[in-house]
């Protein structure tokens, strides 16, 4: 799927089910990450994650994903609090 060139894809296992995801952001102004997920890779089938069960830093690229602990995560939200729509 193109959204103007998509480029730095990023593969993903949740930790919590047998789905796979890939990121990509776009090159085009002001990028945007875009993400799909699957269960079988050997199928090569990916469907599009609707955006609004993600968010996103505004102009980020090329991400990386990397595990916290529960510490972590809840520090982040006493910080920051939720990301929006998910509280």
């Amino acid at each position: 799927m193109a959204h103007g060139g998509t480029e730095a894809p990023t593969l993903v296992k949740s930790l919590t089910s047998n789905t796979w995801y890939l990121w990509g952001d776009t090159y085009t102004p002001n990028g945007v990450f875009y993400a799909w997920q699957t269960t079988n890779l050997a199928a090569g089938t990916w469907t599009p994650v609707d955006q609004r069960l993600y968010t996103h830093p505004v102009n980020a690229k090329h991400c990386t994903i990397a595990p916290i602990t529960a510490a972590e995560y809840t520090n982040l939200l006493s910080r920051w609090g939720a990301p929006p729509g998910t509280g």
